[in-house]
């Protein structure tokens, strides 16, 4: 899911249930939930995350490093945006987005960093694709 469009089971008039694909922006509000922790859940997967970052950095397994960092940098920009705007964070892996959603403003060099932190995410998980 790229964070703009979500899926809701609906129930045609033969009582089958279809998946209908829809801005999330347009799906309905989700079930309330506790935003200190659930702030602190997404903090701890980032503190987590570095841990291993740190144990596959001294094993020079430095793809899967960068993309256990991506995840880490996406968990903590992930708590941001949801104690700032006190909503689920997007469902996004794109550390842009989830800046941008982050409610703080960023320079621009930070932004262009975290875009080209993705690459190391894409490669990390699709390693053939530079050659093709």
């Amino acid at each position: 899911m790229d964070g703009e469009r979500g899926e809701e089971a609906v129930e045609g008039e033969d009582g089958d249930l279809t998946l209908q694909h829809q801005p999330m922006r347009e799906r309905k509000k989700s079930i309330p939930f506790d935003v200190e922790k659930t702030v602190q859940y997404w903090l701890d997967g980032a503190e987590y995350d570095m841990s291993v970052v740190t144990a596959l950095y001294e094993k020079e397994k430095f793809p899967y490093a960068l993309f256990m960092g991506h995840l880490a940098v996406e968990k903590l920009l992930k708590a941001l945006a949801l104690k700032n705007t006190r909503e689920h964070a997007p469902y996004s892996h794109s550390l842009s987005l989830l800046a941008e959603k982050s409610g703080i403003a960023m320079p621009k060099k930070v932004l262009k960093s975290l875009a080209r932190f993705m690459e190391f995410h894409f490669e990390a998980r699709y390693p053939n694709e530079r050659t093709k």
